[in-house]
């Protein structure tokens, strides 16, 4: 199998997705990965060669699948053939892949786009979303809670004073229990988050 005949089970060779199916009224089917995860994601099949002729390629006579262009055999003598009506040659498979892969690759780059921004508009609505919540009486509750099992000590530095809650964890945030949260003072607090590239 070369890279851009089917996979045998159908299934993306990168992500593994079942892959889906498009028209091209070049080459008929051809397949494709529905997440676009790879500019190389797309497939086509072989073809059995069942529609067939004879065609001018420059001086010479070849026969080529009128399905899938692909030359049949080698060459011919002119001379066996009514050479002057004889159809010119189509433009080869590989070349009809060369341009479909091309629309495949603008549609990788739009999608790519399209999911970068609304990665970005995601993270913008959870940063709206989080600071809302730092500043709503259901955390004041919470950090206070925190600070005083603590008894205000920071448990980063273990000496100075604590006045934040610092989550350990944001797999739960929103609804996060107390020991996935601990409490700090202002500077470690801020150091932490100077080297984190976690959530907020």
């Amino acid at each position: 199998m070369t890279m851009n005949n089917m996979p045998e089970n159908k299934d993306c060779l990168w992500c593994k997705s079942k892959l889906e199916t498009g028209t091209t009224k070049e080459l008929g089917e051809v397949y494709f990965c529905p997440i676009y995860c790879n500019p190389r994601a797309i497939f086509f099949e072989d073809c059995p060669h069942q529609d067939v002729g004879f065609v001018k390629v420059g001086t010479t006579v070849r026969c080529q699948c009128n399905d899938c262009r692909e030359f049949i055999g080698g060459f011919y003598k002119k001379s066996k053939f009514d050479f002057d009506k004889l159809p010119n040659m189509k433009p080869q498979r590989h070349e009809l892949k060369a341009e479909i892969r091309k629309r495949y690759e603008r549609k990788f780059e739009q999608k790519k786009q399209e999911q970068a921004l609304k990665k970005e508009q995601e993270q913008a609505e959870y940063k709206a979303r989080y600071y809302a919540y730092l500043q709503s009486a259901e955390w004041a509750k919470k950090r206070a809670y925190v600070l005083e099992r603590d008894k205000f000590l920071c448990q980063i530095c273990l000496s100075a004073r604590a006045t934040q809650a610092h989550h350990l964890s944001y797999n739960m945030v929103f609804n996060e229990p107390a020991f996935h949260l601990t409490s700090v003072c202002k500077e470690c607090h801020e150091r932490i988050h100077g080297l984190s590239t976690e959530n907020p």
